[in-house]
């Protein structure tokens, strides 16, 4: 039977940079599929420019606390895949270029949760820092966490984890509707989720085999995460 997809994420006019690339995939996935966009930026403008591309958008405010405004839009995000009888949402971030089979190949393996394999990056002074983003859990320490190695990439093409990031992610709606996004002070909306879901009793996957281009823009949101952190010290 035919699983029903709504493919989407929050985005914002800071990745422009990205759009013609992510729009052709968006236009081209080969799998029979919904797409909507939460565009959080602003100058509403952005959307009007999407939508000019036959993308559905959803805006939700522009906010001074930059975790706040993508909770709230992954949370509406969320509802309509829920409200809107979508077997699964695939979060597909508006700077991450998969192939245009992705849909498929996550579907493949028939979990609540399977993620692709993908790298951050951050932009420090005179270098750019690789951040991987896929952990696992240490087996002798619940709760503490390390970097997926090389080496375990190597064990097959699906492999168990106990943390990952939102950018290419295929998540079954049984399962969101367990859960919400959230976010805390110390820890990012998407290992919250992952921990969420495993105390629900979710197993995590992650499909080494697949390949995706991340088109980091070194950290904007972050940035500004920092920025807003310093000004509520401040005030």
């Amino acid at each position: 039977m035919t699983k029903k997809v709504l493919v989407g994420t929050p985005t914002t006019s800071d990745k422009s940079y990205a759009l013609a690339r992510y729009l052709y995939v968006l236009k081209n996935l080969t799998y029979d599929c919904d797409v909507l966009l939460i565009d959080n930026s602003e100058d509403p403008e952005y959307s009007a420019l999407i939508e000019q591309y036959g993308i559905s958008v959803l805006r939700t405010p522009h906010m001074d606390n930059p975790y706040e405004q993508l909770i709230l839009a992954r949370n509406t995000l969320r509802k309509r895949a829920i409200e809107g009888g979508y077997d699964y949402l695939l979060s597909l971030e508006s700077d991450v270029i998969p192939s245009l089979d992705i849909v498929e190949k996550l579907l493949r393996h028939k979990k609540d949760y399977v993620t692709a394999y993908m790298d951050n990056y951050i932009l420090l002074p005179n270098k750019i820092k690789k951040m991987p983003v896929i952990r696992r859990e240490f087996s002798d320490t619940p709760g503490r966490y390390y970097d997926l190695t090389e080496e375990e990439r190597q064990e097959g093409d699906l492999i168990e984890i106990g943390r990952a990031h939102l950018g290419c992610t295929l998540i079954s709606t049984e399962a969101l509707k367990k859960v919400e996004f959230r976010h805390d002070e110390w820890q990012y909306d998407d290992y919250l989720l992952c921990d969420d879901l495993r105390a629900a009793g979710y197993k995590l996957f992650c499909d080494t085999t697949i390949d995706i281009f991340h088109m980091c823009d070194g950290g904007s949101l972050h940035v500004r995460a920092r920025k807003w952190r310093k000004e509520q010290e401040k005030s």
